[in-house]
C-alpha cells in the first residue's frame, strides 16, 4: 500500500502534480485505488473544472473529498489550497458510496448501506464524510454500527469556507453533494487500520442534565434554565456575535460507554437555545469541560508516537478547528507534526465535527483529533524514532519551578472538581445499591429497565428474569435473619459466577432478584435461566446445606412498559413457586 499526498497551488493543474503517476506499476497493478481531496473552495463552479481535471488523470480511481472549514477568527492559518491523498492498495479493495440526503434521510441511507455491507467480506473500517451543517447524520453512523460494531468508521463532516455560511459539499466520483453522505468502505484480509481520538480536554465542576431540546441540533433547557445559561453563570459568556470563540475552549462533556464525548455549540439564539451538529438526547449528563494546550499534546503526542509504532502505509487526520483557536496556529502545528513523524505523506483536513465510532462508543464529535492509519500486511522492518518535543519537555520542567498564575489556578479547579465529582459518585453509589448485597436497587432496575427498552427496535427482544429463594422464611425462621443475610450474600456471589459482567443483576426486594441479561439471544432464555438456576442448587450454603430458588422468564419488547415487563415476569415467577418450586417457568 502506498499513499502520496499534493498541494496544489494557485498555478498547479491536477495533471501537471501526478503526472506520470498511472504508468506506473503499483498504480496500474492496484486492487484499489482511492484519491482523497479536501478542498478549502466552496463553489461548485470553482470547484467542478477541477474534480474533472482529477478525474481525467486518474479515471481508474474511486474519487471522494469534502470542503473544509474556514477561519472563523482573526489570525488563524487555514488550508488556502486543495490537499490531494492517493491512495493505492496491493492486496485491499475499497468502494464508494454516496447518498444524496435531499432524496433519502440519513437513517434510510445507513439502512441501504448496511444492506451493502452484506456483500464485503473483510470489512477493516469505513471512511464517513458528510455535508450540511442541519443534516445531522448520527442516524447514519448508529445504524452501521449496531450491525457491525466491530468496524471502526472514521472521517467528518465537511466545512464551510465562510462560518457564517454554510457551503459545506461533499463529493464521491465526480458528483457534487450539498446535503450528501460519503461511506468509503476498506476491506481484505491483509488490511489493517489503527484509530487514535486525541481530545485532551477534562471535566470542570459539576454535571448538568439536559432537560429540553428542539430539532436539529438544538437544546433548549440543560437543568430546566435556558442551556446557554451555563456558560453566563459560570463563564461569562454572554449571546453575542463572539459567543462561539469564547465557548470553543470550553466544549460540553459527555460519557459515551467508556469514552468521553466534547461537544461544542455552533451558535447560540437570542433566547438561550444552543446550537449543535448533532442531536444531544434529552436527560444526558453533560460537564463543562476545560484544558491547557500542554494537556492536548500531550495526548496527541502519545497517541502520534503509538501510531509510530504501527507504521501506517496511510494517515489520515480529522482536526477540529478550535483547537487551533484554542492553541495557535504554532502548536496547533505542532500536533500535525507528530503525525508526520508516523508517515511524511500524512493528510488532514478540518470539518464541522470529527467523526469516531468503535466498540468502545463516540459518534460526531468537537474539539478533538481523530487519527485513521492503513497498512497491508505486517509492519516494515525500518524503525522509527520517537518523537520528542522539547519545547513539551521544557514545560514539564518548569512546572516546580515558577509556576504562573493562571496554572496554578487551573490546578485548584481540578483538585476540587475531583472532590466533589468523588463525593457525587459516592452518593450515587449509595443510592443505586442495595446496601445488604451490593447489588443495584429496585430503584435502579426500575430506571434502567426503561432505558433498555426505550432503545429496542423492531424485532428486538431483551430477556429478564426474576427468582427467589424458596423457604426462605424456614431459612430465618430456623437459623436466624444473620444467617438468612449470609445465604442473601451467598446467593449474589453464586448468581454473579454464573452470569456476564456486562448482565445487570439487583435485589428487588426480599429474597426477590430481577436479572437483565444484555445482548443474549432470545430463543436461549430458558437455557440462561436453567444455568443459572442449576448453579445455584448445586452448591452447598453452610449451614443450611441446599438451597434453590424459582425463577421466572419473559421477554421485553418495544411495545412493553416497565409496568407491563414486571407483570409478565412476576407472573411467571408465581408459576414456577405454584407448580413445584425449583423450576423456570415463562411467560
Amino acid at each position: 500500500m502506498q499513499q502520496r499526498t499534493f498541494i496544489l497551488g494557485d498555478e498547479d493543474s491536477f495533471e501537471n502534480v501526478l503526472a506520470g503517476i498511472s504508468d506506473e506499476p503499483s498504480y496500474k497493478n492496484a486492487s484499489g485505488r482511492l484519491l482523497v481531496v479536501f478542498e478549502p473552495n466552496c463553489s461548485p463552479e470553482h470547484c467542478a473544472p477541477k474534480i474533472g481535471q482529477m478525474v481525467a488523470a486518474l479515471p481508474d480511481a474511486q474519487m471522494v473529498g469534502m470542503t473544509t472549514l474556514g477561519p472563523n477568527s482573526d489570525g488563524l492559518d487555514m488550508p488556502k489550497n486543495t490537499m490531494c491523498s492517493l491512495l493505492t492498495f496491493e492486496t485491499s479493495e475499497v468502494k464508494v458510496f454516496s447518498y444524496d440526503c435531499h432524496k433519502i434521510t440519513p437513517l434510510r441511507a445507513g439502512q441501504q448501506f448496511v444492506g451493502e455491507l452484506t456483500k464485503i467480506n473483510d470489512i477493516a473500517g469505513i471512511l464517513f464524510m458528510s455535508s450540511s451543517i442541519d443534516l445531522l447524520p448520527a442516524p447514519f453512523i448508529d445504524a452501521v454500527s449496531k450491525d457491525y460494531p466491530e468496524v471502526p468508521i472514521f472521517g467528518a463532516q465537511a466545512g464551510t469556507k465562510d462560518f457564517a455560511f454554510d457551503q459545506s459539499m461533499i463529493m464521491g466520483n465526480g458528483q457534487f453533494f450539498d446535503r450528501g453522505i460519503n461511506a468509503i468502505v476498506f476491506s481484505g484480509k491483509d488490511l489493517h487500520v489503527q484509530v487514535d481520538y486525541n481530545m485532551g480536554f477534562r471535566p470542570l465542576g459539576r454535571e448538568f442534565t439536559i432537560t429540553e431540546c428542539g430539532e436539529n441540533g438544538i437544546v433548549l433547557t440543560i437543568d430546566d434554565l435556558p442551556a446557554a445559561s451555563i456558560y453566563e453563570r459560570y463563564l461569562n459568556v454572554t449571546p453575542d456575535q463572539y459567543f462561539y470563540d469564547n465557548v470553543c475552549a470550553f466544549p460540553l462533556l459527555s460519557v459515551n460507554n467508556n469514552l468521553l464525548i466534547p461537544r461544542v455549540p455552533l451558535s447560540c439564539t437570542e433566547d438561550g437555545a444552543l446550537k449543535f451538529s448533532m442531536n444531544l438526547p434529552v436527560d444526558e449528563r453533560v460537564s463543562l469541560g476545560y484544558s491547557k494546550p500542554e494537556y492536548l499534546l500531550r495526548e496527541t503526542l502519545t497517541s502520534a508516537n503509538a501510531m509510530a509504532k504501527f507504521k501506517p502505509d496511510a494517515l489520515l487526520l480529522f482536526a477540529c478547528m478550535n483547537r487551533r483557536i484554542f492553541m495557535g496556529n504554532e502548536k496547533a502545528d505542532r500536533e500535525f507534526a507528530y503525525y508526520a513523524n508516523a508517515n511524511p505523506n500524512v493528510c488532514w483536513t478540518y470539518g464541522f465535527g470529527e467523526v469516531y465510532k468503535t466498540w468502545e462508543g463516540g459518534g460526531i464529535l468537537n474539539s478533538s483529533l481523530v487519527a485513521v492509519g492503513m497498512r497491508e500486511g505486517a509492519p516494515s522492518d525500518a524503525p522509527i524514532p520517537e518523537y520528542v518535543d522539547i519545547e513539551l519537555q521544557n514545560t514539564e520542567e518548569k512546572t516546580h519551578a515558577n509556576i504562573p498564575l493562571s496554572d496554578r489556578m487551573i490546578t485548584f479547579l481540578e483538585a476540587t472538581s475531583a472532590d466533589l465529582r468523588a463525593m457525587i459518585d459516592n452518593l450515587s453509589l449509595l443510592a443505586q445499591r442495595d446496601t445488604l448485597t451490593g447489588l443495584y436497587n429496585r430503584r435502579y432496575m426500575n430506571e434502567h429497565l426503561g432505558y433498555e427498552l426505550s432503545r429496542l427496535k423492531e424485532g428486538d427482544r431483551l430477556v429478564l428474569l426474576m427468582y427467589d429463594i424458596d423457604h426462605f422464611k424456614r431459612i430465618n425462621d430456623t437459623y436466624g435473619h444473620d444467617v438468612g443475610d449470609g445465604i442473601l450474600r451467598e446467593l449474589t456471589a453464586r448468581v454473579e459466577e454464573a452470569i456476564r459482567t456486562n448482565d445487570v443483576l439487583s435485589r428487588w426486594g426480599g429474597e426477590e432478584f430481577l436479572l437483565l441479561f444484555t445482548r443474549a439471544d432470545p430463543s436461549l432464555a430458558m437455557e440462561l435461566a436453567e444455568r443459572v438456576r442449576r448453579h445455584v442448587e448445586e452448591r452447598d450454603f453452610k449451614p443450611v446445606g441446599r438451597v434453590t430458588i424459582s425463577v421466572g422468564v419473559t421477554l421485553g419488547t418495544p411495545e412493553d412498559t416497565v409496568d407491563t415487563l414486571f407483570k409478565r415476569v412476576d407472573e411467571a415467577l408465581y408459576e414456577a413457586k405454584n407448580t413445584g418450586r425449583n423450576r423456570v417457568c415463562m411467560k
